[in-house]
């Protein structure tokens, strides 16, 4: 059966992408197209097979490698031999229970943890997840061969303010909620209006992004959610929403979260 990799119009319309040179356009679209990708965008490749199929020496090829590591485009694991690839799921979402199915078994078999985190921005199979089930099932065997039930490890959740979370730029943000059902929300101002709020409230949270999925659940209970469609008035100065908008809307929003 054949394997085929889509490559979305609006690619070559991406800022980004205008902004390359015809040498790293091609290395990126290699990245997005050759036998080794996989359905959740992280897959195993090594600089000598990249080296083969592109045509560039080893050296060319790791500084390409660096160049769209700093770009904020891929991650790449020496001491796995691993790529992911940023907006694979922006571009390959997909709804099927295949391929849901399909990516969640590639995902367990992914070697860098750190990849899963940085592709999805939550680590979607943590191996710390996997360890404390085997020991739950241990205990568990230990208490009906009457052996004496170890004390339970304290887990401790660590509060962390906005500007450290893993979704404080407009990017990371964005790419946090594509493919839910939030995916048609306007996420400059959502971002915006976030951001803000956490700033002069100087407020922490142990996961912002469930934070941000409760606040739009209760926007679209309420009537009162922000599609991207949203236009409010212009004010270059702070991404087209003017400074009393903002701070009406995360007044209005937010007032109640402690």
């Amino acid at each position: 059966m054949a394997i085929f990799r889509k490559v979305n119009v609006t690619f070559w319309k991406d800022e980004f992408i205008e902004s390359l040179t015809p040498e790293q356009k091609f290395f990126y679209l290699y990245l997005m197209t050759n036998d080794r990708t996989t359905q959740c965008g992280i897959y195993e490749i090594t600089i000598k097979h990249i080296s083969f199929d592109t045509g560039y020496n080893e050296e060319k090829v790791k500084k390409l490698i660096v160049f769209f590591s700093k770009a904020g485009k891929i991650k790449y694991s020496d001491k796995t031999k691993e790529l992911a690839l940023k907006n694979w799921v922006k571009y390959n979402y997909s709804e099927s229970p295949k391929v849901k199915s399909c990516i969640d078994k590639e995902l367990k078999s992914v070697k860098d943890r750190v990849l899963i985190q940085y592709l999805y921005c939550i680590d979607t199979h943590p191996q710390e997840e996997e360890e404390e089930e085997q020991e739950q099932e241990e205990e568990e065997e230990q208490e009906e061969d009457g052996e004496q039930k170890p004390p339970p490890k304290k887990v401790v959740s660590k509060m962390i303010l906005f500007k450290e979370s893993n979704i404080n730029n407009l990017e990371t943000f964005t790419h946090s909620f594509l493919g839910s059902q939030y995916e048609h929300a306007n996420f400059a101002y959502y971002f915006e209006v976030v951001s803000n709020w956490a700033a002069s409230k100087a407020e922490k949270k142990i996961d912002w992004i469930a934070a941000v999925r409760g606040w739009m659940a209760r926007d679209l209970k309420d009537g009162k959610f922000i599609k991207n469609d949203y236009n409010p008035q212009k004010n270059v100065k702070n991404n087209g929403f003017t400074r009393e908008g903002l701070q009406a809307a995360f007044d209005a929003r937010f007032a109640d979260q402690k």
